[in-house]
């Protein structure tokens, strides 16, 4: 398996708690976005080979790197967090020798930016503030009120650094008010100098781009754009997961890992940014994916890194920024990060570098832009992928009993018990669940797939990816796929 971004630790949740909010929080206005897209299916019927771009091993190696960035002109990388702890070294682009390390304590995520090295604490609510040069701390700090933050990659892509601040899982479901709010952070004094309240339930991320911010709100999953001059807040339609938003330029980029997709608010400081909104699926002519990395602004385009459903290596996207389309793809090891136009990027614990030029051609076969809320489903174009959704399907089916599922489960008993308890769960707290497949791709007598599940047209929870394996002249649901979702509702199992 590729090493992959670490962004921020997605902590389990019970089913049930996460059915409630999606339910209880959700207050959609009239999805106008939604009709200026029909419906496409993200189904990627045969991926075309997707080539590895060549690069080049850097000559020194301090830390065994599990992630590269770069900000204000140099080069970090990051090992794989241990104990909450994160090993940190600052790299010459050019050499790869070292010039300054640190083990950075109690990270939920870290971040060079332009004025430090800015470290969340795995509290999510008080922050570390490292020197760029050295890494040694500066500042340590917590934000106003209650609230939970969390550190996105491109929190520093605007023109000041700021954080959402939103309701606490608990509190949100006990009814306890805590603070909404969109946070300024003042890196060279390390304090938080400028806060305004946003809409229930708080912002994921935030950006400022001129005198307005751009967020997706939590619980509602809306889309808004609070100008800073009036206080006033413009809301619209968004998909169901936490976006990510960054600052392109005079647009605003997001991004839904969970789904793939991308959009973008153009002129995002001007009137009717929202009705402008367009977005862009990933998931077309390549491999289903299940997580993206940040999105990387370099002269005309944005790069972005999704990573497959099916374990394969990551794919390195580069997106046209005036059209916005994907205009080139190519395989890379692992994460990566632009500085001086060169390119970075991690294979088994080592930096090595890649010229962006490689990275040409084989675009895909069509763009696709879903309309904004619960993703529509995916529509098979091959007798293999109908087979794959009848079998996915009939396992998720709550009214289809054990003894037929059970081929396709590989007649495996504790599988089929776990099933049995989800079923059970879920029928008594939600009836009328039923799972959409939103996106499909069948390699090699594997498919990978992304799905949702749904009550009345209304995702109740989060979007996931699902692999099959084609045994014994049919396909099978894969163990992981089971256990993934019995984790998530508590149920044991697995």
């Amino acid at each position: 398996m590729p090493p992959r971004v670490v962004r921020r630790r997605r902590r389990a949740a019970l089913l049930v708690a996460a059915v409630m909010c999606i339910t209880a929080c959700s207050d959609r206005p009239g999805d106008r976005q939604a009709e200026r897209h029909p419906a496409t299916t993200t189904t990627a019927a045969a991926s075309a080979a997707i080539l590895a771009v060549p690069t080049t091993p850097l000559a020194s190696r301090t830390i065994s790197a599990f992630t590269v960035r770069t900000a204000a002109g140099r080069l970090f990388v990051g090992d794989a967090s241990e104990g909450d702890t994160v090993n940190v070294a600052r790299l010459d682009p050019e050499t790869g020798a070292t010039l300054a390390s640190g083990a950075l304590p109690d990270v939920e995520q870290w971040l060079p930016t332009r004025h430090g090295v800015l470290v969340l604490h795995r509290d999510r609510h008080s922050y570390n503030v490292y020197d760029l040069d050295t890494l040694v701390l500066r500042h340590r700090f917590s934000a106003p009120g209650d609230a939970i933050a969390a550190l996105y990659l491109e929190a520093d892509s605007g023109e000041a650094t700021w954080v959402g601040a939103r309701r606490r899982d608990d509190d949100q479901l006990a009814g306890r008010f805590t603070a909404m709010s969109a946070i300024r952070l003042d890196l060279e004094t390390g304090s938080a100098v400028e806060s305004h309240d946003t809409p229930p339930c708080g912002p994921y991320a935030v950006v400022q781009v001129h005198r307005v911010l751009a967020m997706e709100l939590a619980c509602a999953y809306q889309l808004a754009i609070l100008d800073l001059r009036t206080g006033t807040v413009t809301t619209g339609a968004a998909f169901p997961a936490s976006g990510a938003p960054a600052a392109v330029g005079d647009d605003v980029w997001f991004r839904w890992d969970t789904f793939g997709y991308l959009g973008r608010a153009p002129r995002v400081a001007s009137p009717g940014a929202l009705d402008r909104f367009e977005t862009l699926d990933l998931n077309t002519s390549s491999p289903v994916i299940s997580d993206l990395g940040a999105m990387l602004p370099v002269a005309g385009d944005v790069w972005i890194v999704g990573y497959p459903a099916d374990g394969s290596d990551p794919v390195l996207f580069r997106v046209d920024r005036r059209r916005f389309v994907v205009t080139a793809r190519a395989r890379v090891p692992g994460p990566v990060a632009f500085l001086n136009g060169r390119g970075y990027t991690v294979r088994g614990g080592a930096v090595e570098t890649f010229d962006p030029k490689a990275v040409s051609g084989n675009p895909p076969a069509r763009t696709v832009r879903p309309t904004l809320g619960p993703p529509p489903a995916a529509r098979p174009e091959s007798p293999e992928e109908a087979a794959v959704v009848d079998a996915f399907s009939t396992v998720w089916n709550v009214s289809v009993p054990n003894d037929v599922v059970a081929p396709l489960l590989g007649n495996d008993p504790t599988l089929l018990e776990t099933r049995r308890r989800l079923v059970e769960l879920v029928t008594k707290l939600y009836p009328g669940v039923r799972v959409r497949i939103t996106a499909i791709d069948v390699t090699d007598g594997r498919a990978s797939i992304s799905y949702v599940f749904l009550r009345d047209d209304t995702l109740i929870f989060a979007p996931f990816t699902a692999s099959l394996d084609f045994v014994d002249g049919r396909w099978q649901v894969s163990r992981e796929a089971v256990c993934q979702l019995a984790l998530k509702a508590a149920v044991p199992g697995c």
